[in-house]
């Protein structure tokens, strides 16, 4: 730091302090000789001694004389001259178990150490010695004697009592002490042998002394005649009257008789089971088997199953008693897999606590029409109740009134899953594609026929939460000309498959094609050909026009937004048919061996025709999408 010869003054015994940067402070002139001091234990140590400063410098810098570098000879002057000080000073006594300390510091003085008078010394009890009273102080007087709060503070305890042949109950002035810890002077302690163990002679009781030892030392119980608990699978043990179970190996007296139950998830095959010891050490016992393993319960959501036990009825769905029968079936709109509804397969509980056989999962009938249809159009006939039992009504929380308000349609294509359209959760800054729902925004309908919210139409009819909408990542709405306009919505609770409720199906492995002028089915409440929203669910009748033809249909730049991943329905030559506003995410459905399969979904429509035709999201081009959230949530 220095460099203009006072780096010389800078000895061998000294330290610098201050800042190079700061002029004006620190030590001047007068300063010399006063002390620089820090703080350790909450106390201050004298660290360095002003000596000097670069009178060429403005800066706060000074040299200091380093107190360590000099402590011997300081210490032989203190030694010499502190005999002048001890008439006002105590030293502190040697005390069994007691160890001193100032007021506020950890810090362990040691025994002998001289302290001024009016000093107060905080007084505690060493590990293993018990502390007769909460706070104790020594104050130093002037004439050099203590003043103390206690005669005697700490009492050596006395050491843990331990034993494995006896249970030692322990108190201290009538209360429960716990002698497996050092224990207190006064403590009393009472040995019994534990179960299985006899005494040898009178048992005595223990008194922990002031020196802190016992009276007594602890005696050993001897083994008597026993028998060992076995383990059995399933049984648990307890003696008549305690709920404590016993641990298989457990020692038992003889005359002593065990009580045995079974343990969750075994059945107990007689209702009182016990065994008694005998004299010869062996088991006399009422039962060869008592616990039976239980089968574990039979559970499915495609599946009715009736149980039987002899011949009575059994709840399958808790566990199941060996010999058990349970006899499945496929639940109403489920269908059995490789003719099983040919061939009824029946389960047996084995007494190892296995079912013989698994359950088979029956798969859901989907894309079918639980009702004679009738041959309808959009111009204000209504759709019969069943003929599109895929069909989901979307409802948006209207925060203004409290209601729920139809936005939009959507297909189911599993019990918790419905694709509609992504244009109607979109907004524009939207941060994610993955809308968590919490605040019950959105619900959906399923077996209804009326809009209102309000109006549950029939058995069928059920109402659900929406917890999470996916859209898809690529969709950027009008500017990206609605192109991937499609969403997976995903349900809080299953829904229920009944004759009026149902899955559309999917053409997962692209089977089936659909070719200009075959008719798709679309079901929906929007406008009527009057231009006022439908009460009542509305269906129609649509041909397809693919993607060509249809982008080859507009010429005033509506065409942009046929994306390569849309086709067309409907007809030039037809107005007021078709889907209007409010149809947006509902289902066009082609027919492919009997069944209808999921082909559109409704995106938007041309609004300077008056025509049928609208453009449809096709969903064979989002199909590996759709798959994975599909076997994400099933």
């Amino acid at each position: 730091m220095y460099t203009n010869g006072f780096e010389s003054y800078v000895t061998v015994d000294k330290f610098c302090a201050g800042s190079a940067l700061v002029s004006g402070q620190g030590v001047n002139k007068g300063d010399s000789g006063a002390g620089l001091c820090f703080v350790h234990s909450n106390f201050y140590y004298l660290t360095g001694i002003v000596n000097m400063k670069d009178p060429n410098t403005d800066k706060s810098i000074a040299v200091f004389t380093e107190v360590k570098h000099h402590i011997q000879w300081i210490r032989e002057l203190f030694d010499k001259y502190i005999g002048r000080l001890t008439m006002n000073s105590c030293v502190l006594p040697t005390v069994e178990g007691v160890v001193y300390s100032y007021e506020g510091s950890n810090e362990i003085l040691s025994h002998g150490t001289i302290i001024n008078h009016h000093l107060i010394v905080i007084e505690n009890c060493e590990l293993g010695f018990h502390k007769a009273y909460p706070n104790s102080f020594r104050f130093c007087q002037e004439n050099g004697k203590w003043i103390t709060v206690s005669d005697k503070l700490c009492f050596k305890m006395c050491p843990p009592l331990l034993s494995d042949t006896l249970d030692i109950k322990c108190t201290l002035y009538g209360k429960y002490a716990d002698c497996s810890n050092s224990s207190m002077p006064d403590t009393i302690a009472t040995p019994s042998c534990k179960p299985t163990y006899t005494a040898p002679n009178e048992i005595e009781e223990l008194y922990c002394q002031s020196n802190g030892t016992w009276n007594k030392q602890l005696f050993r119980c001897n083994p008597s005649i026993s028998c060992i608990l076995p383990t059995v699978e399933g049984v648990v043990y307890s003696y008549e009257g305690s709920n404590e179970v016993l641990s298989n190996g457990t020692l038992i007296n003889h005359h002593f008789t065990v009580i045995e139950n079974c343990e969750v998830g075994y059945h107990k095959a007689y209702p009182n089971g016990y065994g008694f010891c005998q004299e010869n050490g062996k088991w006399l016992s009422n039962s060869d088997k008592l616990c039976l393993k239980m089968c574990p319960p039979l559970e499915s959501d495609s599946l009715n199953i009736k149980c039987s036990h002899n011949g009575k009825y059994a709840n399958c769905s808790n566990l199941s008693i060996p010999n058990t029968i349970a006899t499945p079936s496929c639940k109403p709109t489920y269908t059995a897999p490789n003719g099983q509804d040919e061939t009824p397969l029946e389960l047996l509980c084995q007494p190892n606590g296995t079912w013989n056989n698994n359950l088979y999962r029956c798969i859901p009938y989907c894309g079918r029409e639980y009702i004679k249809n009738h041959v309808l159009i959009v111009n204000g006939e209504k759709a019969p109740v069943g003929t599109a039992p895929w069909n989901v009504g979307i409802y948006q929380l209207n925060k203004n009134n409290s209601n729920y308000d139809l936005i939009c349609g959507g297909s189911i294509i599993a019990p918790n899953l419905v694709v509609s359209a992504a244009h109607c959760f979109w907004q524009k800054g939207m941060l994610s594609k993955r809308i968590s729902i919490i605040d019950g925004l959105y619900k959906i309908s399923v077996g209804k026929y009326d809009r209102n919210f309000t109006v549950i139409d029939n058995d069928f009819t059920q109402i659900i939460n929406v917890v999470m909408i996916h859209l898809n990542e690529d969709y950027y709405g009008p500017t990206g000309f609605h192109a991937q306009d499609i969403a997976v919505i995903v349900l809080q609770s299953r829904v229920s498959f009944s004759n009026g409720v149902s899955p559309v199906c999917v053409d997962w492995n692209g089977k089936y094609n659909v070719v200009n002028g075959d008719r798709g089915k679309i079901v929906g409440w929007g406008r009527t050909e009057k231009g006022i929203s439908s009460p009542v669910l509305l269906e129609a009748s649509l041909p397809y026009i693919d993607h060509s033809t249809c982008r080859d249909m507009y010429r005033s730049g509506f065409e942009l937004f046929v994306t390569v991943d849309k086709f067309c329905a409907g007809s030039a030559l037809v107005s007021g048919q078709g889907v209007s506003k409010g149809d947006s995410g509902a289902g066009l459905c082609f027919v492919h061996s009997n069944s209808y399969y999921l082909t559109g979904i409704v995106s938007i429509k041309d609004p300077n025709t008056h025509n049928s035709i609208a453009v449809f999201t096709e969903v064979k081009h989002h199909i590996q999408w759709i798959r994975g959230l599909y076997n994400k949530y099933n």
